[in-house]
């Protein structure tokens, strides 16, 4: 007797192979049966002719858990309607543990204030069993974030670190994978690891590749400086061998867009030439979402949050970035506020209103926007060229993540903006006719390609021994309702979702249970 049976579906395993039809027999949370019709009976049996059964979907670059829904809004609805059932947190250099000081946790406050939880814990193994208490709507594994310990050890010291530090921050990184994390990550954007230099990152890369983990980054630069910056990250993977992901590949800005061919030209020398173990993620959208403050030259923000303040109150250095931010001509005319905590009168204007408003430059509102807000403040970005993102999606490399964040039906009462990406991005992938790619390559980037590359054992496929996580969907119905001007909407058309072989989501509608399961190596 099986648990859970699906009839009569059109199976697409997730590993890029050509799809049939067939049943899926599930037994105690594991997929053993696929394949032809199944003669056995089942606890449950669902007829599910006409439809898709795929792997659950898999979101390799997740914000839930440093924007802290994964404790305040924990059944993630917005990211269980658009069928993802594992989710990796941790991205960008920053995560929830290991905590070695009270100066780690000040990476989480750029985007929440830290007091809508208790953080009863330390160590990587801390945090888990506080996770297991509380119970997973989903599956979830972390990241360690580099800056998050770095930060933690150094505080607001703008320095290289010393050997000493180095080896602590090692031994550090060390326990976090012995303990179970499913590798590390760099927010290279960010202040606190401008002054991590090539032989520091490397030594970090080095491990986990020693550990046969995974590094994500954040690269340094997405516009302008993008080239540069791609040829970082790929010679860290040359120099060390470790496993790489490029968290959420784009071009930034219409006057970097011209750089395309080349950052393309670079890695597909990497990945095909050299065949390095190289990936990259993306979200199908043509706006980003991030802290304001990235948009000062980076010198402003040394030495952390009120330093970088003090710096943009004093009216001769304030007039300085100015002059710095209007010869660097990047456009901030469209960029949207999309959250500033306490100042939410301010959600939804463009930097130009504020501009004009204030009757200043757009550099110096936005200045203006930091000081007023506590530096607490993220806008959305028009600035990613539709035609390359479909073509960075049609990449053999390329895997979608959302960047996004997990909510559930409070943001329609709350009504603080989030990126369609948080509520839509799987579906709008699936719609993505223009990338030209069958419905099997599409499942494979949200699926078994995540889990390969990741090492998500028994995780994104449809095959025996698996774990059932499954989505069920007639193909022409799942749909993204979610726009950039409207994002409060859930995607449509998920006949079941299922985790570990338990029912979530049935006909667009939440079911009742937790079944996630803590992942980790």
């Amino acid at each position: 007797m099986y648990d859970l049976i699906l009839r009569n579906g059109f199976i697409i395993d997730g590993s890029g192979a050509e799809g049939f039809h067939g049943d899926v027999g599930v037994r105690k949370g594991t997929i053993e049966h696929v394949g032809g019709p199944l003669g056995a009976k089942g606890e449950r049996e669902i007829d599910v002719e006409g439809q898709i059964i795929a792997p659950g979907f898999i979101d390799v670059s997740n914000h839930s858990d440093t924007h802290l829904t994964l404790f305040t809004e924990p059944r993630l609805t917005g990211l269980t309607r658009q069928g993802i059932t594992t989710v990796i947190g941790g991205n960008c250099g920053t995560s929830l543990a290991p905590l070695i000081s009270g100066e780690a946790i000040q990476a989480v406050r750029r985007w929440v204030p830290m007091n809508q939880i208790n953080v009863n814990w330390l160590t990587t193994d801390e945090y888990h069993e506080e996770l297991k208490r509380r119970s997973l709507r989903v599956n979830y594994g972390t990241l360690v974030g580099y800056l998050t310990i770095r930060r933690g050890l150094l505080g607001d010291e703008f320095r290289p670190v010393t050997d000493e530090e180095r080896d602590a921050l090692l031994g550090m990184l060390q326990e976090a994978f012995e303990e179970g994390a499913l590798g590390v990550s760099f927010g290279l954007a960010y202040s606190h690891l401008y002054m991590a230099d090539t032989q520091e990152l490397e030594a970090v890369a080095r491990l986990a590749a020693d550990y046969d983990r995974i590094l994500t980054v954040h690269m340094r630069n997405e516009g302008q400086g993008i080239l540069d910056s791609v040829k970082e990250v790929v010679d860290i993977a040359r120099q060390t061998g470790v496993r790489t992901e490029i968290s959420h590949l784009k071009i930034l800005g219409e006057k970097n867009w011209d750089l395309f061919d080349q950052v393309i030209e670079v890695l597909n020398h990497a990945i095909y030439e050299e065949e390095l173990p190289i990936a990259f993620d993306i979200f199908p959208y043509q706006a980003n979402n991030g802290v304001l403050y990235l948009q000062l030259p980076y010198w402003v923000t040394k030495n952390g949050k009120e330093a970088m303040l003090q710096r943009l109150r004093d009216p001769e250095t304030a007039d300085k970035v100015v002059a710095e931010m209007k010869r660097n001509s990047e456009d901030f005319s469209r960029m949207v506020i999309s959250s500033a905590p306490h100042n939410e009168r301010l959600i939804g204007k463009t930097i130009q209103e504020v501009a004009n408003n204030q009757e200043v430059s757009l550099e110096r509102a936005i200045i203006n926007l930091l000081i007023a807000t506590n530096s607490q403040i993220t806008t959305l970005n028009y600035a990613i060229k539709p035609q390359q993102m479909i073509q960075f999606a049609a990449h053999e490399a390329a895997i979608v993540g959302t960047d996004g964040v997990g909510h559930d039906e409070s943001m329609f009462t709350e009504r603080t903006y989030i990126h369609p990406r948080s509520v839509g991005a799987m579906a709008r992938f699936w719609s993505l006719d223009e990338a030209d790619l069958s419905a099997e390559e599409k499942i494979y980037r949200m699926t078994g390609r995540a889990a390969e590359h990741f090492r998500l054992a028994d995780r994104g496929r449809v095959k025996k021994g698996y774990r059932a996580d499954l989505v069920v969907f007639a193909g022409e119905s799942f749909s993204s309702q979610a726009t950039l001007d409207d994002p409060f909407h859930y995607a449509q058309g998920l006949s079941w979702v299922f985790v570990n072989g338990r029912a979530i989501i049935h006909n667009d509608e939440e079911q009742e249970g937790f079944f996630g399961e803590l992942l980790t190596r």
